[in-house]
């Protein structure tokens, strides 16, 4: 190997080793700390801490039984409802959200018809991240909204939605929407990753075995072929992204087709400015709890600082007790056009379309 790949290879992997050092030194603090001379007695010894979980996932733990099929779900809490007055109980009558609109606009015929094609079980609240607590018909109903979403920008990119195409569901929990994608496209290939070792278990278990169902680590590389991928989701991973953005956007650049499409939810400036309301739940959030932040003068950040417009262009907020898994981040649409724009063809963003306080931008991998 000759020193300038030597070379390129160190700057290369200097971030990554710098990252996993950090949180390894977290996780280990408590038992490098010093003790104060005491006559008590010892404390009773502690556990060892758990290294890959600080640097790679959470720690693992059984799984609980699965809840019955969604069509058993509405028979017992919906029994005998129209499904549009089911959706506006659980949504209400426009809730802003682009999903919500999709539900809306289809028949009774059409809802129908898409309950009764997925016959897998649901997972239970505490198998699917706490997604909307013990109302699992919203759950089911949200991830389906989602699914018809993600079709009509296959249709908008030239791939019939009904034919045979590849979809990576990235960050996918235990399946909220790819399982859509098993029960309702047939031809589909399906791949569904997430960092949670529990969330890949109960895909492995519970759904249907023609999807593919692997764990990522936090290192940017995924197990898939170049230029295999029609379409890539990305839900909520970005707004708690801080380190490895670029890396990442390149691992999806290199799995996608040529004319393959990316869609990545982002907190933007629009959801910076709802914060100006204090009772904004990020807001309220935020503030609650000990966030910081390098273009703070003050840590943890005050309510106040969310009264300013956005103060730079890409803003990350960790959580102080804890530097891994625990952060929020805000992009700018004019940082996105200009550093994603390198690696994409930035199509377009959408406002509202990852739930109401998230937005989203359309990649395109270029030919």
């Amino acid at each position: 190997m000759s020193n300038q790949t030597e070379k390129a290879l160190s700057e290369h992997l200097k971030p990554l080793v710098k990252s996993v050092a950090r949180k390894v030194v977290h996780r280990l603090a408590p038992w490098m700390e010093t003790p104060e001379p005491s006559s008590a007695p010892p404390p009773a010894p502690q556990a060892a801490p758990d290294l890959t979980s600080a640097v790679w996932t959470l720690p693992d733990r059984p799984l609980r039984n699965a809840l019955p099929p969604v069509a058993e779900l509405l028979r017992t809490h919906h029994a005998g409802q129209p499904l549009h007055d089911v959706i506006r109980g659980l949504f209400g009558a426009d809730d802003g959200t682009l999903q919500t609109r999709l539900l809306q606009a289809l028949s009774e015929e059409q809802l129908r018809a898409y309950v009764a094609s997925d016959t897998a079980p649901v997972p239970r609240t505490e198998d699917r991240a706490e997604y909307f607590g013990e109302q699992h018909v919203s759950y089911w109903l949200n991830g389906l909204s989602d699914y018809l979403f993600l079709k009509g920008l296959l249709k908008s990119s030239g791939i019939d939605p009904e034919s045979h195409f590849r979809f990576l569901d990235f960050a996918c929990s235990s399946g909220r929407v790819l399982r859509h994608f098993i029960a309702h496209s047939p031809k589909a290939e399906v791949f569904g990753t997430d960092i949670y070792s529990n969330a890949v278990r109960w895909m492995n278990k519970f759904l249907p075995p023609r999807g593919f169902y692997f764990q990522n680590s936090v290192v940017p590389t995924l197990p898939i072929p170049d230029a295999s991928i029609d379409l890539v989701f990305c839900g909520s991973v970005f707004t708690h992204m801080d380190e490895f953005e670029e890396s990442w956007l390149l691992e999806f650049r290199r799995v996608l087709k040529p004319g393959g499409i990316a869609f990545i939810s982002l907190h933007t400036e629009r959801t910076w400015e709802g914060m100006r309301n204090p009772e904004h739940p990020i807001r309220k959030h935020l503030t609650n709890h000990p966030y910081r932040c390098l273009e703070s003068e003050t840590n943890p950040v005050p309510s106040a600082w969310f009264d300013q417009p956005m103060p730079a262009e890409r803003l990350v907020l960790r959580y102080m007790p804890s530097p891994f898994h625990n952060m929020h981040t805000f992009y700018t649409t004019e940082y996105i056009r200009e550093k994603w724009g390198r690696f994409f063809e930035v199509r377009e963003f959408l406002q509202h379309a990852h739930g109401t306080y998230q937005d989203g931008v359309v990649l395109v991998r270029r030919a």
